[in-house]
């Protein structure tokens, strides 16, 4: 079974560091979200919370959040990171169907069980692998690290 990655971080600010952050607007960096900018981009949220959403998806069925990336101000020049996948719900999902279709694989003969297989494959490859569950947290971290700078400390 494949369990959600997670990484938390302990940032501490310099002041002028905190103080760039709390005057941070969204407006001034002049991105947009994907599929109409960068995959990745930092957001502030509300007054002391930022995030990194990637997103994951097709134009037809839009774009899903897989992986989120929040930061939270904390007070005191220290700031709380959690970098987390959230798609794995739309792989589960996928995973499912195809084991759903395959099993349709005697009433409706060899067009759904090559769908079926079709569809586990998928979700295995876009979106259960570990090791692309693991690049996706490297690239929301990439975002993080260069959006907030100071001294990183795993928790």
């Amino acid at each position: 079974m494949v369990r959600p990655p997670k990484r938390r971080y302990a940032v501490t600010l310099s002041a002028a560091e905190e103080a760039r952050l709390r005057r941070f607007d969204n407006k001034t960096r002049g991105l947009k979200p994907w599929p109409l900018g960068g995959n990745s981009t930092f957001l502030r949220r509300d007054e002391t919370t930022f995030t990194v959403k990637e997103w994951s998806g097709m134009p037809s069925s839009g774009a899903h959040v897989a992986t989120l990336g929040t930061a939270t101000l904390l007070g005191e020049r220290r700031v709380a990171v959690e970098i987390a996948n959230k798609g794995l719900w739309l792989g589960w999902l996928l995973l499912l169907s195809g084991v759903l279709v395959t099993c349709a694989t005697l009433r409706e003969g060899l067009p759904a069980l090559l769908l079926g297989a079709a569809m586990v494959a998928a979700s295995w490859f876009l979106f259960l692998r570990p090791s692309m569950l693991v690049n996706d947290l490297d690239e929301v971290e990439k975002v993080m690290r260069g959006a907030i700078g100071g001294d990183w400390v795993p928790e």
